[in-house]
């Protein structure tokens, strides 16, 4: 079952339980859920890479044409940065998400000897 927002309401439904006479209030948020599941909240991150191989194996996404991350080596010098199934939305503030994997890999390689690398993607916020 796919985690849910609520629409918060003041409202109290009242939800009557056959096997007893007893109605319980329940807050009519609990019936009126959004179904965004949780994983369409997002946040942004900027990642600082220094110079070298990033060590991240990124693919494009079959459902969305995104770039996303696939794996992250241990020597990765992002490693403790960068998750599996993050999307990478821009390279030192450009733009790449019309660009396949192949093309994002590319142009973090022709950046590999600046001084510092800028990575934008989108991480799935973690709703508890």
């Amino acid at each position: 079952i796919a985690s849910c927002r609520a629409k918060l309401s003041s409202t109290v439904l009242r939800y009557h339980n056959d096997d007893d006479d007893d109605d319980i209030g329940v807050p009519a948020w609990a019936w009126a859920l959004d179904p965004t599941p949780i994983e369409d909240i997002e946040d942004l991150i900027h990642v600082f890479a220094t110079p070298g191989k990033l060590g991240v194996v990124i693919e494009t996404s079959s459902d969305d044409g995104a770039t996303v991350v696939h794996a992250v080596r241990d020597s990765s010098i992002i490693a403790d940065k960068i998750q599996v199934s993050d999307k990478l939305v821009a390279v030192d503030d450009g733009d790449v998400r019309a660009m396949t994997a192949l093309q994002v890999s590319k142009l973090s390689s022709r950046k590999s000897s600046n001084p510092s690398r800028k990575l934008s993607i989108i991480r799935p916020t973690v709703m508890e």
